[in-house]
């Protein structure tokens, strides 16, 4: 199954969102018993993509597209070089689509770090560590996330991003991301957890989590101007989950062209 999605990728007959194909990869690198078929797979991820169009015409409707014949690459080392900001956020107005880069960023970074056949390793890589501080910059009052672009619900925006902080702060162990981590499930480190962690291993966590904030204080929510995502907004009040008096006002000026 595995084999059959990555020759899907190269042809490309599967393609998505940054990181969903990528992904592919790294798991082909990582499961596969196959020295040779691992290096490929390794090598694929990381090269350039020269994608190869044709004219196809689509026999229902008759419009004329570009079909993709050929992917090289997936770019990987590229992207957050070219394609992730210097504020962390992807090339992508909605919200709810940049989370996906993010997302998917991580799931590779957790395949590549259990993988035998690289050393290549994301959490060593500055641009991916941005991701981590980016989504809980455009948090507002009562912990509402903005709906910019094409994001779901106008009112809840997205979903917290705990799980990512978690997984984040359990390599890093960056006291920025127990903050976060903290103010997204509200001061309750009962249900620390990942994947495998042992009742001790998780007892850990929640109290480095715990140390950590009691060390730097709980999360601070500043007025701020994203320039490299293009959002600016202004706070006023104490930002915290349901506090009284809160005010913001913001406004997104940059205009990427993804999920507008």
């Amino acid at each position: 199954i595995v084999r059959e999605a990555f020759r899907g990728v190269k042809e490309p007959t599967i393609i998505g969102s940054f990181g969903m194909q990528q992904k592919i990869a790294a798991l082909v690198a990582c499961a596969v018993d196959d020295e040779k078929e691992a290096e490929e797979a390794l090598t694929w991820l990381c090269n350039s993509s020269k994608t190869t169009f044709a004219p196809y015409v689509d026999p229902i409707y008759g419009t004329e597209v570009d079909l993709h014949i050929d992917n090289t690459g997936g770019e990987l080392l590229e992207k957050y070089v070219n394609d992730i900001d210097h504020d962390g956020f992807g090339c992508e107005v909605g919200l709810g689509y940049n989370r996906i880069w993010f997302r998917s960023s991580i799931d590779i970074a957790e395949i590549l770090k259990n993988c035998k056949s690289t050393k290549l390793d994301l959490y060593q890589n500055p641009r991916f560590l941005k991701m981590f501080q980016s989504f809980i910059k455009e948090t507002v009052g009562s912990g509402i996330s903005l709906a910019i672009g094409d994001s779901g619900y106008p009112v809840n925006g997205m979903s917290p991003c705990a799980e990512e902080m978690l997984r984040g702060y359990a390599v890093t162990k960056d006291p920025k991301l127990a903050q976060n981590y903290y103010y997204y499930v509200d001061g309750d480190l009962s249900k620390v957890d990942l994947d495998m962690l042992t009742p001790a291993e998780a007892e850990q966590l929640a109290s480095d989590i715990q140390k950590d904030v009691e060390t730097y204080g709980e999360l601070q929510f500043e007025s701020e101007n994203l320039t490299g995502f293009g959002l600016a907004v202004l706070r006023e009040g104490q930002h915290k989950k349901d506090a009284p008096k809160q005010y913001d006002a913001w406004m997104y000026y940059l205009g990427y062209f993804g999920h507008w």
